[in-house]
């Protein structure tokens, strides 16, 4: 409101509405009062005032009280005699440029947050137009700040190094074993020859200031030998992370992981491998080149030095280095963090432990009971805070599963009617609040308090509209009363944070608040002067293009998923100078090799599908379908046409084989992390095919394959070297939508004819094969899935009934895919299994009908 009444003012034009005394305001009474304070805002028809009645009345019983009005308009901090109208918009707003510009990085972020909430609440609509253009111009100005809240945040975190370009620092301990070399250092030395019984220790870096608090280690490595050599990295409270145990394998033991404890294959030898070890919340975890090399455990120990110890192996350096930032407050509590029950958890008796979560209670068949599950403690009192709830359901059958707070007030997930409810202490009788997340899948809230208000989110969208909650909260825990709830991160933290790092987070808030901005702008299209909405369009542009270039800048620094975020927020501000700026970062982060046929332009950010292993808290992901084009169309149905055999075999249960399968459309398909996870795995396999070769064991292919080359003319190659194919996959035209915004799923494997060669991704060389395995749609269309598959070492397997040690080998063993070759024992078709859904990636949809010649 452009004339601002004092505090005193709008009191009296309270009381003196209030014709009945009884301290609450009708509508009629509330127009009326609204008029008196600012008659040029609002009028007895104005749309402004029927929205403010809908806000401001809490308890919804169509009246506004005293206290109700007061609140809106002052909040918890009453302005000054001379101040108007505390519109949270412009309160907010006030509160952001004054933490700028008194450098209060965690006064920003919560202000920000302020902000977004009134603008997606509606409160801009209530103030006058000269608010939007000075919103627009302190949300530029504002983007230098952001700046410097990535260097602030770096500037407060310590990092120790013992090597560092494959140098030797100051800080290095225990060299006299160690020899530099040109561009690494080796551990013990250059000349060691392998001798059982040979016990060095290598290069030790000291961790002073780390405790038991959070780091971060990066250690850049290869070994010498992989030969059980229990080559491994020890810290000083006894546990060792070990790269080649007994049988070359992955180990944990020691300190407080007591005896060894293996992990799948150990890492290659002559391979340079990126280790980052991580500990958040006393929770340990591992990735070498970014894959876990073991499920995250529980580490609370407090740490002193960490060392190399090659024991049998010889172990060369290019990094030896960890970060911590010793600033971080004490605030912040957890019960469970990586799927590891924390020293805090509380109330695990019921609970159990599985390899990457923790299942609240431990077994349930079916949905009942009434069981309680883990939680823990937290002394966040009546303030501000942001709980992080990372879960699964196993069933939406109404089952009550909830978050219940100490206070009494459930958050519940699966209400009556299978629907999100809130219910409990002063929230009273469940409230119905919309659909009940879907079961089996997993779920990101984040819950956060500010200033009495309570807003739940799922992954990016609110799970409820904000609701009050003032009540002291001392603890919360996990209900799955008739359900099991299965969980991966339950913590909590005083005060409002964000899940993505350094200045990525304020960058994403400013941009959404843009975009609130402008859509409030052009709702009033018709209400505004035109040089008023030109001025407004032209300060839009020049902001947002700021804007984009600080999401650039802080993003980079964040990391590939948050280039990812910035990448859609830039599309969603309308920002098409920024994106090929946006683009180049995304994929140089990522360091993917993205294909060269592929349209950026078409990616378009979506929910993440299942099976594929985002970041906690990333829920989108990036795809697109295009549809072929007629050159494409020809070659597909060349390919059907070339690698149809008419044959019958039991999985087509009775069905007539066709004479032809006929191309009705298709689409090539562009799912982002999918190819990075496929990219991934080829990595992982060329080591494993190079350190075989380094042992002159022979790899073996398949002769003969009936798609070899047929799709050679499209200009999309493929990798020789890890004996990369083309391959089909026969399902639902809804299954393969699935699979394609997603990834394969393993435990899925088999569901439409059975696993005559264990859980794995059946593919085949001949359509007629996965034609088998197709179902009709509705227009009498079936589909088949094109896939590139990474195929690495094949094991051939003639027997009749297929030997579990044969899959084992290529599970655990030197071989990455197994291929039945029924064609020779039965006459019919050869089969191909890889075990590890990520060796596939589904590149094409085919839609087709079956032909038959009668």
């Amino acid at each position: 409101m452009e004339e601002l009444a004092s505090r005193e003012n709008i009191i009296n034009c309270f009381k003196a509405t209030d014709s009945d005394g009884d301290g609450c305001l009708d509508y009629t009474e509330f127009v009326a009062l609204l008029c008196k304070l600012d008659p040029e805002q609002f009028s007895e028809e104005n749309e402004n005032a029927d929205f403010l009645l809908q806000h401001i009345d809490k308890d919804g019983d169509g009246r506004i009280s005293f206290h109700e009005f007061v609140a809106y308009l002052f909040g918890d901090q009453a302005p000054d005699a001379e101040a108007g109208i505390a519109n949270p918009a412009a309160a907010a707003l006030r509160m952001v440029s004054d933490a700028a510009a008194a450098s209060n990085v965690q006064g920003f972020h919560d202000a920000l947050q302020k902000w977004l909430c009134a603008l997606e609440n509606g409160y801009l609509n209530s103030l006058p137009q000269s608010f939007s253009l000075e919103a627009l111009s302190v949300a530029g100005e504002l983007a230098g700040f952001i700046e410097s809240i990535m260097k602030a945040s770096d500037a407060t975190k310590k990092t120790t190094a013992a090597v560092l370009g494959g140098q030797l620092t100051d800080f290095a301990k225990a060299t006299n074993c160690c020899e530099q070399l040109e561009d690494f250092v080796a551990c013990p030395n250059a000349d060691k020859t392998f001798s059982k019984g040979a016990k060095d220790f290598g290069v030790m870096l000291p961790t002073d200031g780390v405790g038991t608090g959070d780091f971060k280690l990066h250690l850049v490595f290869k070994l010498h030998w992989q030969s059980g050599t229990a080559a491994s990295l020890l810290f000083n409270s006894g546990q060792n992370i070990g790269f080649d145990g007994g049988g070359n394998t992955i180990f944990r033991e020691g300190g407080t992981w007591g005896r060894a404890k293996t992990f799948g294959p150990g890492l290659c030898a002559d391979i340079w491998y990126d280790l980052v070890v991580t500990r958040q919340a006393g929770i340990l975890s591992a990735e070498a080149d970014g894959r876990a090399i073991f499920p995250p455990v529980l580490m609370p120990d407090r740490i002193s030095f960490v060392q190399l110890r090659p024991w049998r192996n010889e172990i060369s350096v290019q990094e030896f280095s960890l970060s911590f930032d010793p600033t971080v407050a004490s605030d912040s509590s957890a019960a469970v963090m990586s799927g590891v029950a924390t020293p805090a958890a509380e109330g695990t008796d019921l609970c159990g432990s599985e390899h990457d979560c923790i299942a609240c209670p431990a077994k349930k068949d079916e949905p009942t009971g009434c069981d309680f599950g883990v939680g823990m403690s937290c002394d966040v009192g009546t303030g501000d805070f942001t709980l992080r709830f990372v879960f699964k359901l196993r069933w939406q059958s109404h089952t009550a599963a909830s978050l219940l707070f100490s206070s009494g007030q459930n958050v519940g997930f699966d209400g009556k009617g299978n629907s999100i409810f809130l219910e409990g202490g002063s929230w009273g009788r469940a409230a119905l609040q919309g659909p009940a997340l879907p079961a089996d899948e997993w779920h990101d809230l984040v819950a956060v308090r500010s200033e009495g208000l309570l807003s739940i989110k799922v992954g990016r969208k609110p799970l409820c509209a904000p609701i009050r909650m003032t009540e002291a909260i001392s603890s919360v825990k996990v209900r799955p009363w008739r359900n099991q709830v299965r969980v991966k991160e339950l913590s909590i933290q005083r005060g409002l944070i964000d899940f993505n790092p350094h200045g990525a987070a304020a960058a994403a808030l400013l941009s959404s608040i843009l975009v609130e901005i402008k859509a409030s702008i052009d709702s009033n299209v018709e209400a505004w002067p035109e040089d008023q909405m030109d001025e407004a369009r032209t300060t839009y542009t020049q902001e947002v293009e700021k804007i984009c270039d600080v999401l650039v800048q802080v993003s980079s620094s964040a990391g590939p998923t948050w280039l990812k975020y910035a990448l859609l927020e830039a599309r969603q501000l309308g920002a098409s100078d920024c994106l090929p700026c946006v683009w180049e970062r995304v994929i140089d982060a990522s360091e993917l090799q993205v294909p060269p046929y592929w349209d950026l332009d078409l990616m378009q950010g979506t929910s993440a599908g299942k099976g594929l292993g985002l970041e906690p808290g990333d829920t989108t992901n990036l795809l697109a379908r295009v549809e072929l084009s007629e050159v494409e169309f020809a070659v597909f149905q060349e390919l059907l046409d070339s690698t149809f055999q008419k044959k019958y075999t039991r999985d087509r249960r009775g069905g007539k084989v066709p004479d032809r399968l006929e191309l009705a459309k298709g689409w090539r398909v562009q799912n982002w992390q999918n190819y990075c996870e496929y990219l991934g795995r080829q990595d992982s396999i060329r080591a494993k095919l190079t350190s075989l070769r380094a042992q002159d064991i022979p790899i073996n292919g398949i002769e003969v394959l009936k798609t070899a080359g047929l799709l050679d003319s499209l200009g999309m190659p493929l990798a020789d070297d890890l004996n990369e194919q083309w391959l089909f996959h026969g399902t639902s035209e809804g299954a393969a939508m699935g699979i394609t915004e997603g990834d394969f799923l393993i435990n899925l494997a088999g569901s439409n004819a059975g696993t005559l060669y264990g859980r794995g991704v059946y593919l085949a060389e001949s359509c007629t094969k996965s034609d088998e395995y197709s179902q009709e749609n509705e227009e009498g269309l079936r589909c088949l899935l094109v896939c590139r598959a990474t195929l690495g070492n094949v094991l051939y397997n003639d027997q009749k009934k297929c030997d579990p040690a044969f899959i084992h080998s290529c599970v655990a063993g030197p071989y990455q895919a197994l291929l039945g070759d029924r064609e020779k024992i039965r006459g019919t078709f050869r089969e191909i299994i890889v075990y590890d859904e990520d060796q596939v990636y589904p590149e094409f949809i085919l839609l087709y009908r079956r032909a038959y010649s009668s």
